[in-house]
């Protein structure tokens, strides 16, 4: 005696197959998108800190710079350059 096979089992079959293969493939987008939105997201914040990195470095290089030195040393220091008379207003 041979098991036959309904046509109905094999509907049945392939439709829960296919069921199961959908459900996996949205999943699977999901957490692509997930995934390219984590990804943008970072990349935004690199470039923020890119920007970030490059005015540092120009305050940097201008810290190395006589003009610094010298506003520094009249306005947090309070000192003059020869020749020069420092005045101070009262209140």
């Amino acid at each position: 005696m041979r098991l036959r096979i309904q046509p109905r089992f094999c509907l049945i079959l392939i439709g829960c197959m296919l069921l199961i293969f959908s459900v996996s493939f949205l999943l699977s987008g999901r957490d692509l998108r997930a995934g390219a939105a984590r990804l943008e997201a970072a990349q935004a914040e690199c470039a923020a800190m890119e920007a970030e990195l490059e005015t540092l470095r120009d305050q940097l290089a201008y810290t190395e710079t006589d003009d610094y030195v010298v506003r520094v040393a009249r306005d947090e220091l309070g000192m003059v350059m020869p020749g020069e008379i420092r005045y101070i207003r009262g209140n």
